[in-house]
């Protein structure tokens, strides 16, 4: 995805994380945090902000990838953003942090009802080339 005036380019992947994981202590089914490999239907994308390309990593250079996980709401909204690896550290979190926040997804479901969904998502910072 080309960046233009901020001076660089980022990529995503959204995909399956495998764990299935939930909380003893929810009983409802609404209440329940499904995994992706979990839901009928898997949460989608509506509304992507791209991250700003931090000016000093442009400046100097530096490509990098941050991995995130968070949950989709059932509305849509997104949460409980955790940074699971970033690399180079210190130098991206901020801006994949601050461009997630905007997100807004069609929700996933589980047997036709919307349902919370952990996401995993690598997002990639490389500089455009000359």
């Amino acid at each position: 995805m080309n960046l233009g005036d901020i001076g660089g380019d980022f990529s995503l992947d959204l995909f399956i994380e495998p764990d299935i994981t939930e909380s003893a202590s929810q009983t409802s089914v609404e209440e329940m945090i499904f995994e992706v490999s979990q839901v009928d239907q898997p949460p989608e994308p509506l509304l992507t902000v791209p991250p700003i390309y931090p000016m000093n990593a442009s400046m100097a250079g530096i490509e990098g990838k941050v991995e995130l996980e968070f949950l989709v709401q059932t509305d849509g909204t997104v949460s409980d953003i955790t940074i699971k690896n970033a690399s180079p550290p210190g130098v991206f979190e901020k801006a994949a942090l601050r461009a997630l926040n905007q997100w807004r997804f069609k929700p996933g479901t589980k047997n036709g009802q919307p349902v919370i969904t952990r996401v995993y998502l690598p997002m990639r910072f490389q500089l455009e080339d000359s």
